[in-house]
């Protein structure tokens, strides 16, 4: 198959060159035939001069005529995308923009109103904090200090309790601490008698004090 389609290919080059070459011996051969007789019969020269302009003027004509239906062919392709706008683009334009309008303002009535209510909220907080918390907050307070008080003057009246007599039981005065075995503490002797003592015992000379 594909020795078949590369011999196809070799033989439509092989005719197309040929082709081009016949055409282009073609138009030498009439280009030379043109200048002969044209330079041999000078009338022939002047027969051809106006047959080049009639063709000539022929082909501008023909060019005119299709540069003008191009013309009308675009003019009619903006008028129908003119149309279609109008109709069918502009309506979807101006429909999503009247969403998006009415989506803003219910955003913005939204907004609001949670302004105002968290006005409302922060009113009913002062007010609250004001009206409720304060007093609640004095009377605790008022109710310590008298706890407070009340435990203080019971401690007083407890450390001192009426003897029989009417006279005030006496303070008690806190005793030191005894030794073990009931002896009393000897006193600390001086620094100097110690110091003096440890010298005797290890025989270093003594001074006098």
């Amino acid at each position: 198959m594909g020795n078949g389609r590369g011999s196809r290919r070799a033989n439509l080059v092989k005719e197309a060159r040929n082709w081009i070459g016949i055409g282009t011996g073609v138009i030498l051969l009439l280009t030379l035939l043109y200048i002969v007789a044209a330079w041999m019969f000078p009338s022939f020269r002047v027969i051809s001069r106006d047959i080049a302009i009639v063709v000539l003027a022929g082909f501008m004509l023909v060019a005119t005529l299709l540069s003008i239906v191009l013309l009308v062919a675009v003019l009619y392709i903006v008028y129908e995308l003119y149309q279609l706008t109008q109709k069918e683009v502009l309506p979807k334009i101006n429909a999503t923009t009247a969403r998006i309008d009415e989506a803003l303002t219910t955003t913005q009535a939204a907004a609001r109103s949670l302004r105002h209510s968290a006005d409302n909220a922060t009113t009913t907080t002062v007010f609250v904090a004001e009206h409720v918390a304060s007093p609640i907050i004095r009377v605790s307070s008022m109710v310590a200090g008298v706890r407070a008080a009340a435990r203080t003057l019971a401690r007083r009246d407890g450390r001192k309790k009426p003897l029989p007599g009417g006279s005030a039981e006496p303070v008690k005065q806190k005793k030191r601490p005894m030794e073990l075995g009931g002896q009393k503490p000897v006193p600390a002797e001086p620094r100097e008698l110690r110091s003096s003592e440890a010298a005797r015992n290890r025989g270093l000379p003594v001074s006098d004090f």
